[in-house]
């Protein structure tokens, strides 16, 4: 930064500094004209100069002085290197080991041009974004267990929006697993992406378990399907065993020819479990010659298996398309008796074959499919509100253009968000985004598959907007949103739209969700010959969260889901209570998490309303245990205690060649350059090292500055010392 020249300026005209000099000199010297007793001349003349001084001071300060420069200023456009750290980019493939392949790009082989001529950013990504610091060669993990390169790049986009960007250059393999297709956005980031491929074009011979369809809730005497889907590489019309795994022992083992390389192979499995509990069901193919890695061959998950089934009550204001698409998936999942009712134009519920009830139900979870309606007649709309709004009873709530926002007031506190209707918010199809929370719940899962439920999700259909706006309480969770970034421009001045909420507050339980149309996206992907459950299992899940009796322990640790993936992040939540199941927000929360000899501590944070949170990655697999407790004031104030298990599968590893149509396509659609990692240093020259000299003009209050107040204070005590020395009044 160079400044070209200082000025002093201030809030009075120049006219008026200059008459407060004459003034000052005017006033120091009348009043030192005469003294009493006389003093010699050198002394009053210094003396009406001290006072002239301090005088001019005081009144330069209240003319508030500024200090104005004027500064030219070399700025530099900045890079930002977006580095690839899954567990992928770790591996030996025919061309190196590719972590030591990008450490080398950045120590020897990054060019020195761009650290003189350009601020360059590291940062690295896996299924979210970190600052890399120096030593940033050393910093590199390459453990993420799931790669979302859409997500990276819109950090940075918005991270350094205020920044002018000579381009990212992105590190990869081109293999994602998490999130949309970056090359679906790529023209949209308003940046160059420079793609530096990483890694070798050719498959490896491999065999995975890709995926596991199955109920996670069964009854006890049923009959269940376990389905796996099987893909390969290089061995094409090959017999493969397949096992089937309870609780890690052998139950049913199977053959199956493998179809060509990247078809999907399907294995069914029937199981009849006799007794209620839980249990880890694994598919496991056995081995083959010259597999690339083993540790995809198995997958897993946990099958409920209950008494009972879940009695569901489903209410609609209207014979529509939401309806039948709801009674369709409620009747065709064996864990569910349903009954459902449609509202006719008198206001009266009938059943679907159309004769009238009156009976008194008590289903465990009620489904309100917009109603109450404006025609709802208020007896009966108290029959089936008051059990949710005195019986504490689970339901969940769809909006839509027949809902009567006033009629719904006696569960207005039983409702998992404030609902307010929006005259200015018209019905139109709006693309549906998941949370954070909502990639982290079970009401969102698909066959307990993150990578799929991410997938699914991404891939639907827009949906609905209700009318109504959503605005999440306290204890809610908003599992999905309007995805903004595709919403049409009349739609983007609104900042917020949680489409899904859930709430747990104690043992009361509910879900709101503010769109319609379900039924269409469902069936547009069937429609398109594309598989989507994401909808029928978002019903699946919440019926049977919604009716699951939690204990009202004053002490309670959850996790996001029971079985991980190595290298998977574990997210813990507790909620503390006192005796009178108050919250409480600050306990100190401690959890340990063990395996035999190996044990690891973890402390959890305070959120809110006494909720805590906290995550550990643990470098081991199989089954683990944790205990924690919740401590206030050196009293203990409950403990819970529970397993995970952490299976060897790796999302990173079924797919490890390099990507290089998608890094081509992401460049070219940016307006970047693809190249390969041998080729890396090509970059300096394409890239250009560019910085731009800004006039920055700036003014700074000096008025306030201590040195005034020194100077007038130091100019009147020494006036006052001469005085007093000289005896004068």
């Amino acid at each position: 930064m160079h400044y070209s020249s200082y000025e002093l300026a201030t809030g009075a005209s120049l006219a008026v500094v200059f008459l407060c000099l004459i003034a000052s000199l005017l006033l120091g010297f009348r009043a030192y004209q005469n003294t009493i007793p006389p003093v010699p001349d050198f002394r009053r003349r210094l003396l009406a100069w001290l006072r002239a001084a301090s005088l001019f001071t005081i009144a330069f300060v209240l003319c508030q002085p500024l200090l104005v420069s004027d500064a030219t200023i070399q700025v530099n456009h900045a890079l930002v290197v977006l580095i690839d750290e899954s567990e992928s980019m770790g591996i030996k493939d025919a061309l190196g080991v590719r972590s030591e392949i990008v450490k080398g790009l950045l120590s020897s082989r990054f060019p020195q041009r761009w650290r003189d001529s350009l601020d360059v950013f590291f940062v690295g990504f896996s299924s979210e974004s970190r600052t890399i610091v120096p030593p940033y060669a050393d910093s590199l993990t390459f453990k993420g267990a799931y790669t979302d390169i859409t997500s990276a790049l819109e950090n940075v986009r918005v991270k350094y929006a205020e920044r002018d960007l000579a381009g990212v250059v992105l590190v990869t393999d081109g293999q994602f697993n998490l999130g949309f297709s970056p090359s679906s956005s790529a023209s949209s980031l308003g940046f160059p992406v420079y793609t530096v491929g990483v890694g070798d074009e050719t498959e490896s011979k491999d065999i995975v378990v890709d995926q596991i369809v199955a109920n996670e809730i069964v009854y006890s005497g049923s009959t269940s399907m376990i389905q796996a889907l099987l893909t390969s590489t290089g061995y094409a019309d090959e017999i493969v065993e397949v096992e089937l795994l309870l609780n890690g022992r052998r139950v049913e083992l199977k053959r199956l020819q493998i179809g060509d390389n990247g078809t999907l192979n399907r294995i069914d499995f029937e199981v009849k479990p006799s007794e209620p509990g839980v249990f880890r069901w694994s598919v496991r193919v056995v081995p083959m010659p010259g597999e690339y890695s083993t540790r995809n061959n198995e997958r897993s998950f946990l099958m409920n298996v209950l008494k009972d089934r879940v009695s569901v009550l489903l209410i609609s204001g209207a014979p529509d398309p939401d309806h039948s698409f709801l009674y369709k998936v409620l009747v065709e999942d064996p864990t569910i008796k349903v009954l459902g009712l449609i509202e006719r134009v008198d206001g009266t519920l009938v059943r679907l074959d159309g004769s009238e009830t009156t009976e008194n139900l008590e289903p465990e979870v009620y489904i309100l499919n917009q109603f109450p309606t404006r025609i709802s007649q208020s007896q009966i709309t108290n029959q089936y509100l008051s059990p949710i709004s005195s019986g504490n009873k689970p339901f969940m709530l769809f909006m839509g253009p027949q809902s009567d926002l006033s009629k719904l007031n006696t569960v207005t506190d039983r409702l998992p968000a404030k609902v307010e209707a929006d005259a200015g918010l018209e019905e139109m199809l709006v693309p549906m985004a998941t949370t954070v929370a909502g990639r982290n719940s079970t009401l969102l899962s698909v066959s307990g598959n993150a990578s799929e439920a991410e997938r699914q999700w991404g891939e639907l259909p827009p949906v609905f907007l209700s009318g109504f706006v959503l605005h999440p309480k306290d204890k809610s969770n908003v599992l999905a949103r309007v995805d903004m970034a595709r919403s049409g421009s009349s739609l983007k001045i609104k900042k917020d739209l949680p489409l899904i909420i859930s709430r747990q507050d104690g043992q009361s339980k509910s879900v709101a969700i503010g769109a319609h149309g379900l039924w269409k996206a469902y069936f547009s992907m069937q429609g398109l010959n594309r598989s989507n459950t994401a909808y029928k299992d978002l019903i699946h899940n919440t019926i049977h969260w919604l009716a699951l009796k939690d204990d009202l322990k004053p002490f309670r640790i959850e996790t996001s889901k029971r079985i991980y993936h190595e290298h998977e992040k574990i997210i813990f939540g507790a909620q503390v209570y006192d005796q009178n199941l108050n919250v409480v927000s600050d306990a100190n929360v401690r959890l340990q998490i063990w395996k035999s000899d190996q044990k690891n501590d973890l402390e959890l944070r305070p959120v809110a309303n006494g909720r805590y949170e906290g995550n550990i990655t643990l470098s081991d697999t199989g089954e683990f245990r944790f205990r924690g407790e919740g401590i206030r004031n050196q009293e203990t104030l409950g403990s819970d205690e529970g397993r995970i298990y952490i299976e060897a599968y790796s999302a990173e590893l079924t797919k490890t060649n390099l990507n290089e149509h998608l890094l081509k396509t992401v460049a070219r659609e940016s307006g970047g350059v693809y190249v390969r990692a041998n080729d890396f240093e090509n970059l300096e020259t394409i890239i250009p090292a560019k910085s731009q000299l800004v006039y920055e003009k700036s003014e700074k209050p000096i008025w306030n500055h201590p040195f005034f107040l020194f100077s007038i204070v130091l100019l009147l005590s020494v006036e006052w010392f001469i005085r007093k020395r000289s005896d004068m009044l």
